[in-house]
């Protein structure tokens, strides 16, 4: 990673800091301590879910995720770690993996439409990684056979939820 880009990176999140603490001190001002406590209680609930992040010895992985939404605009990520795994020797073709996954969405997606992505690492299967996602996409079939073709995706599944198209894509990793 080069300099500048660790740079934008710190900006990026001092950025959100500066946003979640001046929800933090807005709320307090208005003496509405309830929402306080659901703030404080939400950056902690992120913290941890940064520090599961952490722990499963994927860097190149991790810092996809936790960069991710500051690279697309048109495409926002979440993540769940439930499991505690070694990704070290799988850190580079998850990378890759989650990169080809979002330029076949890009290449797919409506031009107006944001599409949703939530990655869970660990659920069902402990060492699983399952990208959930949902958005309008055009020509659906040719989406779904390009998914389905790249090296290190294990099953897609669609699903209909909320009159809206789900996919969840597996992502292929070693047994445990």
């Amino acid at each position: 990673m080069e300099i500048q880009e660790v740079t934008n990176l710190l900006k990026h999140y001092r950025h959100d800091w500066m946003n979640q603490l001046q929800l933090v001190h807005g709320y307090a001002s208005m003496d509405k301590m309830d929402k306080v406590k659901e703030k404080v209680q939400a950056i902690i609930d992120a913290s941890r879910e940064e520090s599961k992040l952490m722990s499963l010895h994927a860097p190149q992985f991790a810092l996809w995720l936790i960069q991710f939404n500051m690279m697309h605009q048109d495409i926002r990520l979440t993540y769940n770690v439930t499991a505690t795994v070694d990704f070290s020797n799988e850190d580079q073709s998850l990378f890759e993996t989650c990169t080809d996954v979002v330029s076949v969405i890009k290449d797919h997606k409506d031009t107006l439409s944001l599409i949703q992505l939530h990655v869970d690492i660990g659920k069902g299967k402990e060492g699983c990684v399952h990208i959930r996602m949902n958005g309008s996409l055009h020509n659906e079939e040719a989406f779904c056979e390009r998914i389905s073709s790249l090296e290190n995706v294990q099953d897609l599944n669609t699903t209909m939820e909320r009159n809206e198209t789900l996919y969840i894509i597996s992502i292929k990793t070693k047994e445990r």
